[in-house]
């Protein structure tokens, strides 16, 4: 099984990620600021890989260290489900700052 099949087999149970930032976000929390130069790529890569450590921690510890960025990126281009959940987690927990 792919590292996006494991994500959508995980999420199935319970998106412990998102469930978390929607309680955060009622609550007026925010998380994570992106500076305005950021890159889309590089927001999505690093919220793409807190999903996937937080469903599919076992999965993603077995990826060599050298691998897991060309792994997370890969499940992000065969997975709608976790693209959409970048973009959910990226409105709930991000706020842009200007520098």
């Amino acid at each position: 099984m792919q590292l996006h099949e494991h994500y959508q087999h995980a999420i199935k149970q319970n998106n412990v990620l998102l469930e978390f930032a929607r309680h955060a976000r009622q609550s007026n929390l925010i998380l994570c600021y992106i500076k305005k130069d950021n890159h889309d790529n590089e927001t999505n890569n690093a919220l793409a890989m807190a999903l996937l450590h937080a469903n599919c921690p076992s999965i993603m510890q077995e990826i060599p260290l050298g691998r897991v960025v060309f792994e997370v990126e890969q499940a992000q281009c065969k997975s709608a489900v976790l693209r959409a959940d970048i973009a959910t987690l990226r409105a709930q927990l991000t706020y842009p700052i200007e520098e």
